[in-house]
């Protein structure tokens, strides 16, 4: 099952239709935002909705890598936060 990263890209996606595909509330698409945000992820919210912060390479393209420390994600430069 896809999660919210995965649906996300750069244009604006309202919680409703992101909810929606995610057969979840406009809520926990709301919390779910706020926990990737404070894990560092570069989501938006606002009131327009929920993207991926322009130019940010989009999760669906991290190629996983293991390493000291845990698995994390990069592409291209960029490195996913890891969650611990």
């Amino acid at each position: 099952m896809p999660g919210l990263l995965d649906l996300l890209t750069e244009s604006w996606q309202s919680g409703e239709a992101l909810a929606r595909a995610l057969g979840v509330s406009r809520a926990a698409v709301s919390k779910e935002a706020r926990r990737l945000r404070a894990e560092g992820y570069p989501v938006e919210v606002s009131r327009r909705g929920y993207r991926i912060l322009p130019g940010t390479p989009l999760p669906h393209l991290f190629h996983p890598r293991a390493g000291w420390g845990g698995p994390t994600a990069t592409w291209a430069g960029w490195e996913a936060p890891r969650t611990s």
